[in-house]
């Protein structure tokens, strides 16, 4: 995969922009907003956060795998037309890195 398509997946997960693109609105988008781009359990410390306190219901996480998987195949699409169930998986997966 382009370097691009891995910087464009990092973009969205650490933004509100990103999240945004990605359907995440409402009363999820605002639980997930103070903790967006805190990498480690250090850095929502020194925020004055807690991570005990990131509470979704199954909804909300449902939602938001969704929104994760529908742009991580869209990403991928262009390079999965010859692949097998499990390569495609193997391709999804390997975007993450």
């Amino acid at each position: 995969m382009p370097p691009q398509v891995f910087e464009q997946s990092l973009f969205l997960f650490h933004s509100r922009s990103g999240l945004i693109r990605l359907g995440v609105t409402g009363s999820l988008l605002r639980k997930l907003e103070p903790y967006l781009g805190l990498k480690t359990r250090a850095a929502v410390h020194a925020k004055g956060l807690d991570e005990n306190n990131l509470r979704l219901t199954l909804q909300e996480g449902l939602d938001l795998n969704a929104a994760f998987k529908g742009d991580l195949m869209r990403r991928i699409a262009p390079y999965d037309r010859r692949l097998s169930d499990k390569g495609k998986a193997v391709l999804a997966s390997l975007s993450h890195w």
